[in-house]
């Protein structure tokens, strides 16, 4: 089954409420206390500047890429309920990273609790398929995915790829070939199969079909039609920067893709 039976709560954030400023602990990351390991002093994250049709469309999508897997997605603050943080809003600088960089996690080979990832939203605030490719991208990397070379995967940087979801493939690890750049193949393994590797970090979903997606009667946003008028000229190409955190072993560097 994977995991430890439990589901995982993933906390979607679009800064809107307040809550975004975040401060580097001396200790672990902490979702609930808003303490960093990515954030140099104090760093205020300005409000998604999308549309609510936008954000309501990129939530169904990242629900729908993490629905087979024992996580569930919130919109709303859990407070001091152990959650994993995406924040999905402002820009890299205002967390100190370079324009370029489009979303940031940290990275420790395994699951980090309580982990803050960062997607910059208002780089691409309309565009539903990189906000939604991005969060689940940086989210997986605190379950301890890495970069892979297999196109329709989360995990990839490689463009014009189809729909993106964590696939049942053995792929290479890297983004521009085996172990390449020098920095990728951090964990000791040069291939990784992403839907594997979530279902070990976190288990399956009993409430999803075996195909891997809901029940058509489930009531979701039709977020798919949306992409039609929202994504036709999606342009946006951007690097993830993921920060290695030392959990069990000593890692450090950093893992990017240039403009």
């Amino acid at each position: 089954m994977g995991g430890d039976g439990n589901f995982r709560l993933v906390y979607l954030n679009n800064c809107q409420t307040g809550n975004c400023t975040f401060t580097r602990g001396t200790g672990n990351d902490n979702s609930s206390s808003n303490h960093s390991s990515l954030i140099s002093g104090t760093r205020t994250v300005a409000a998604f500047s999308g549309s609510e049709v936008t954000w309501q469309a990129a939530v169904a999508c990242i629900r729908d890429v993490l629905g087979p897997y024992r996580l569930t997605v919130t919109t709303t603050d859990p407070g001091l309920t152990p959650h994993h943080e995406a924040v999905i809003a402002g820009l890299p600088s205002q967390i100190g990273m370079g324009s370029g960089v489009s979303g940031v996690s940290p990275f420790s080979c395994g699951e980090i609790p309580r982990t803050i990832t960062f997607t910059f939203g208002n780089l691409f605030p309309e565009d539903v398929l990189e906000l939604c490719w991005t969060a689940t991208h940086e989210i997986a990397h605190s379950f301890g995915l890495e970069h892979e070379m297999y196109c329709p995967d989360s995990m990839t940087y490689q463009p014009d790829c189809g729909f993106k979801r964590y696939t049942d493939v053995l792929a290479d690890v890297g983004t521009a070939g085996q172990c390449l750049p020098a920095n990728e193949c951090q964990c000791g393994r040069s291939q990784q199969n992403a839907h594997q590797m979530m279902l070990g970090a976190v288990g399956t979903n009993p409430q999803v079909f075996g195909d891997g997606f809901e029940s058509a009667t489930a009531g979701k946003l039709n977020w798919r039609e949306v992409l039609k008028t929202r994504d036709a000229n999606r342009r946006f190409e951007g690097r993830c920067g993921t920060t290695d955190r030392p959990v069990d072993r000593s890692l450090s560097g950093w893992l990017e893709l240039p403009r």
